[in-house]
């Protein structure tokens, strides 16, 4: 989605520069920074509304400001390090962080957030941010999670109506094998209205 047709669905007005966010950054160490933004989300979202939610859960890569151009960093040097080498297709190769976000549906209200190494998939961050929802108490069963493809597995969508009893809508991927996914599914509790859920409900976050 291009950055102006994001920012329009974010409802974003203005972008802060890199040097005022390294300003405000800079004033913090991490675990202050994690505390604060907890901080902020509990008061923003300290009531849930009665009903199901929907929210929208995506990561983005975070490129840390390291001139590996200068030293050459090797795997070897970051294995003590919270970032690592990653890669993506928009950024190419670089060393930094996994950002995890779920939001809330229409309102976008910020719900939970998680932060991995560069290097994780989003298959398997898909547990992880379940579990903080859970323990935020910002999901309950029968809310829909939207996800794009790159959290699809087999298992997720089971993990997510057995374990969480949420309706996990993963776009799946072009070679999903679906009666390998149905079979799967048949033993999820309520699976009959899970089904009838995702016929009416399914939106293609791509």
């Amino acid at each position: 989605m291009p950055k102006k047709k994001l920012r329009k669905f974010m409802r974003i007005t203005s972008v802060p520069s890199e040097n005022e966010v390294y300003s405000i950054m800079s004033s913090f160490d991490p675990e202050q920074f994690i505390n604060f933004v907890i901080g902020l989300l509990n008061n923003v979202c300290s009531r849930r509304k009665r009903g199901l939610s929907h929210i929208i859960i995506d990561s983005t890569d975070i490129n840390l400001d390291l001139n590996w151009f200068k030293r050459k960093i090797s795997k070897k040097m970051l294995e003590e390090r919270e970032f690592k080498w990653g890669h993506s297709k928009h950024r190419g190769y670089f060393i930094g962080m996994k950002l995890s976000l779920a939001m809330e549906y229409p309102s976008l209200k910020p719900l939970a957030f998680i932060v991995n190494e560069a290097n994780v998939s989003e298959y398997t961050v898909y547990p992880q941010i379940l579990e903080e929802l859970k323990r935020r108490k910002k999901i309950r069963p029968g809310d829909m999670l939207y996800f794009n493809k790159g959290y699809f597995s087999y298992e997720n969508y089971v993990i997510g109506i057995a374990k969480y009893k949420i309706v996990p809508l993963i776009f799946p991927r072009i070679n999903c094998n679906y009666n390998k996914l149905f079979d799967m599914l048949r033993n999820a509790a309520n699976i009959t209205s899970i089904f009838h859920l995702w016929n009416c409900s399914v939106i293609p976050f791509s």
